[in-house]
């Protein structure tokens, strides 16, 4: 958003969008290697994920954008500890 000039609303929906293809590719990969693919967890998870797009959207509207960027950056910093704890603490 600093150096482009984006919008974080834009910059938020690029880097969510980033993140579906990488995963949507990693399963599509994994998934010719995989014979037993549980697909009631992928369907549910994938209904979950589908709610929060629909409520994120809605919260998003009624956020000033200063406030959605500290939040998406409070996501961010979160999920970055629980990957680094989950890696290298509880391996």
């Amino acid at each position: 958003t600093l150096y482009g000039g984006l919008h974080i609303r834009k910059a938020i929906g690029t880097s969510l969008s980033i993140i579906a293809i990488n995963a949507l590719s990693g399963f599509a990969g994994d998934a010719a290697l995989v014979e037993d693919v549980d697909w009631m967890f992928l369907v549910r998870f994938s209904a979950l994920a589908a709610l929060g797009i629909f409520v994120g959207t809605r919260i998003g509207r009624y956020l000033a954008a200063q406030s959605l960027r500290r939040v998406f950056a409070v996501f961010i910093v979160m999920m970055a500890v629980y990957i680094l704890l989950r890696e290298l603490v509880f391996q």
